[in-house]
């Protein structure tokens, strides 16, 4: 496989996501995305600052639909769904973004940002749930929606194949990072011998990119090649004067270390997975752990760079090009 060839001035600036705005706005039907040529490492955002969009010009792609903060009066909190703050899920996002673009020299991530709060909005959801019907609500989710469409526009105009990490957190009591690919409990309970049956594969988000690998499926899914199987391999120390050295690893399912979740609670992938895991595009939703993956800036930190260095390693082994 070959990257399609990619002519793109690059304009290094800041990749910190910015909440825009936060005050309430008339919502019109003028609140929408920017009818513009998009530059990459530029921010852009809905004309009610509920949407954030670092563009970017590698087969990349980086949502996070459940860590805003803004509460506009001017739309009414949702009255049924989930509405917990993935706290911290955006910081692991920017962290990414930063050790994406030292390590590529100026290269960048496409960033999708929701800056609302989940009460107000679940983007990972369909409409209906999403936004209850409210306007203001339903723009901001067309917005992020409009904005994950143009990254994987770009995407496919350049590349031949393309990852979307959709970053969530989760709460349950196994402090681990749950990878969802479509594929739930029963399936993955299953020996590598018989998920390797190809009905496995396609009903997967890595359905496009394990038709690349030459390796077997259950090998990308869960073997040491996977993404899962990279990032528990990966171990990040700080050290501090009078505190010594603190020591970051992440364990994952499915990996190496654990295949299956078994009867664990697990999250399989949401909306966002099964909508956009299609054609060139493979969808891995990433829920983190709170200790020591998203509650302080050294795990944060520790996080974004260990699932930086293991998607590099993962579509480099499977699709045989290097992400940058």
């Amino acid at each position: 496989m070959a990257i399609k060839h990619l002519h793109i001035n690059i304009i290094l600036i800041s990749i910190f996501i910015i909440s825009c705005g936060g005050g309430d706005k008339a919502v019109t039907p003028d609140a929408i995305v920017p009818d513009v040529a998009y530059i990459p490492g530029q921010h852009y955002g809905d004309t009610l600052g509920y949407v954030d969009y670092l563009a970017g010009n590698t087969p990349v792609i980086i949502t996070v639909a459940h860590d805003g903060t803004l509460t506009p009066s001017s739309i009414p909190d949702r009255t049924s769904g989930v509405t917990t703050r993935d706290m911290n899920a955006q910081k692991v996002a920017e962290r990414f973004a930063y050790h994406f673009v030292q390590r590529s020299g100026g290269l960048f991530p496409h960033v999708i940002v929701s800056n609302l709060h989940r009460t107000k909005l679940d983007p990972n959801r369909e409409i209906v749930e999403a936004a209850q019907g409210n306007l203001g609500a339903v723009q901001a989710y067309n917005a992020y929606h409009t904005f994950i469409q143009t990254a994987i526009d770009t995407v496919e105009t350049y590349f031949n194949s393309g990852v979307l990490l959709d970053l969530h957190g989760h709460g349950h009591d196994i402090q681990r990072l749950e990878l969802g690919y479509l594929l739930d409990s029963n399936d993955l309970g299953l020996g590598n011998v018989q998920i390797n049956a190809p009905t496995y594969a396609e009903k997967s988000s890595l359905s496009q990119i394990a038709s690349l690998s030459p390796a077997t499926f259950s090998e990308v899914l869960r073997g040491p090649t996977s993404f899962g199987g990279l990032i528990v391999t990966k171990s990040y120390s700080y050290s501090s004067a009078g505190t010594g050295s603190d020591v970051y690893t992440f364990d994952a399912v499915p990996s190496t270390t654990t295949a299956s979740p078994g009867a664990d609670p697990y999250f399989t992938g949401g909306y966002t997975t099964s909508t956009y895991a299609v054609g060139e595009i493979n969808v891995i939703q990433i829920e983190a752990n709170y200790d020591r993956a998203r509650d302080t800036a050294r795990a944060y930190g520790a996080l974004g760079s260990a699932i930086e260095e293991a998607l590099f390693d993962f579509y480099r082994e499977h699709t045989g090009q290097p992400i940058y």
